[in-house]
């Protein structure tokens, strides 16, 4: 399942870039903590181009990953 998603973010990481910088334009990608932007990156994509889990799990599970 990583490795679907690694290979999903870096195929589509233009378009998952470009969507975070317009719905989060008061946070510059490169003012974020490196980890918490791979993070983003990965609930970006999962929201915008998997459609495998409803919208609030995907959240849900990118908020936990991100306390550890």
């Amino acid at each position: 399942f990583a490795e679907i998603l690694l290979a999903g973010v870096l195929d589509e990481e233009l378009n998952v870039q470009t969507s975070i910088q317009i719905h989060a334009p008061d946070w510059p990608l490169e003012r974020m903590d490196p980890i918490a932007r791979c993070i983003l990156y990965i609930g970006a994509y999962e929201l915008l181009y998997a459609n495998d889990a409803p919208a609030p799990a995907v959240m849900n599970e990118c908020i936990e990953i991100a306390k550890h």
